[in-house]
């Protein structure tokens, strides 16, 4: 068959408005912020959009990429129906780790033997992050709510007690036997002391839960710091502990309420401290980077086995045999409030480093080069 100049020019026309229709989708595509790809029934890339390629790191070559064993969590059915979109969830490690939702639609194509998919990969991290944030709060809300009844319960007949225990005491006097008398007032005394121990641990638990305000200024991070360490100054002494603080001659303010980092100071070294039972030391290190000034705690005591540093920052979590379980879920409050970050590495046997970060007062300019 052979053809005439004009059916040339026809198909050299159409081809070129084919051509214009697909640049046009392709930078459709391209300018999409979720990732678009479309594979064969066995995953291999026919086509991958920009916003792919940078969500998986996908190379410029596409031929025999296969999607599949990109991502392993992928599966498809092939009993849905044409046309049907299928919703799947899953995470990825590489580059880095991400919560992928993926809408499959399964397309019919009568020019091949085999249909293929089009995928549509959303990355919806942080929105999941979100969503487990909101059932976080809840579920701390309502332990707040139920820890403040039962607080309010107990603290009641506590005082109740407390008060027939100063008018047992009083009655005391009174009576001439001073052997009784005697075995009577330790007795008193015991209960009393038990009283003050509850009600301590109740106060405790609350201002462990309760979120907290803080009255946030621009401060020098270094002098609450400072006034917690002259406080503790002698109790370190005994153990002994030496104590090695190093600090940058200038180091920026932060954003926070002095009162709160001298509690969270506290119950870090009040920590080092009980974990160090013989003599060791503490080395206090400060730096800040564009946005936070970072101090950290390292001491030379016990450590934490591997397999309990997720229950640190847990209500009620101690090692320690007078321990309240409480000081270090006041340090994450604390922490939280300021937003600021926390961590913690820890070798049995050889000690642990705590790391925080408060936000500074004035984040440092980024140049951009």
């Amino acid at each position: 068959m052979i053809m005439k100049n004009d059916d040339v020019i026809n198909l050299l026309r159409e081809n070129k408005k084919l051509s214009r229709k697909f640049n046009k989708v392709n930078n459709l595509m391209n300018i999409l912020q979720d990732a678009v790809i479309v594979v064969d029934n066995r995953g291999i890339i026919d086509f991958a959009n920009e916003a792919s390629k940078k969500l998986l790191s996908l190379p410029e070559q596409l031929e025999s990429v296969s999607l599949f064993k990109l991502l392993p969590d992928l599966t498809i059915s092939d009993a849905k129906p044409i046309d049907s979109i299928e919703c799947k969830e899953f995470y990825i490690n590489y580059p880095e780790k991400r919560f992928i939702k993926a809408y499959i639609v399964q397309m019919e194509n009568p020019d091949a033997l085999e249909n293929n998919y089009t995928i549509i990969l959303r990355d919806a991290t942080k929105e999941k992050i979100s969503t487990d944030l909101t059932i976080e709060n809840e579920k701390f809300n309502s332990l707040l709510n139920l820890a403040s009844g039962i607080a309010h319960e107990l603290g009641n007949p506590l005082n109740s007690m407390s008060i027939h225990l100063q008018l047992i005491t009083r009655l005391l006097e009174k009576i001439g036997d001073e052997k009784t008398k005697s075995a009577m007032q330790k007795s008193t005394n015991i209960c009393t002391s038990e009283i003050k121990r509850l009600d301590a641990i109740i106060k405790n638990f609350l201002s462990a839960l309760r979120p907290m305000n803080p009255v946030l200024s621009t401060c020098d991070i270094i002098k609450p710091l400072a006034e917690t360490l002259q406080v503790l100054e002698v109790q370190l002494a005994d153990i002994p502990i030496e104590v090695e603080v190093n600090i940058p001659n200038t180091l920026p303010t932060v954003r926070a309420d002095s009162t709160l980092l001298k509690q969270l100071f506290f119950n870090i070294v009040k920590n080092a401290m009980e974990a160090t039972k013989t003599a060791g030391s503490l080395t206090i290190t400060a730096s800040s980077s564009d946005d936070f000034v970072n101090i950290s705690f390292a001491d030379t005591g016990c450590g934490i086995n591997p397999n309990d540093l997720t229950k640190v920052f847990d209500p009620y979590y101690t090692t320690k045999e007078t321990g309240s379980g409480l000081g270090m879920m006041i340090v994450e409050s604390i922490i939280r409030s300021h937003k600021g970050k926390i961590s913690i590495d820890s070798n049995p046997g050889k000690g642990t480093t705590i790391s925080i970060s408060i936000p500074r007062s004035h984040p440092a300019i980024k140049r951009i080069e």
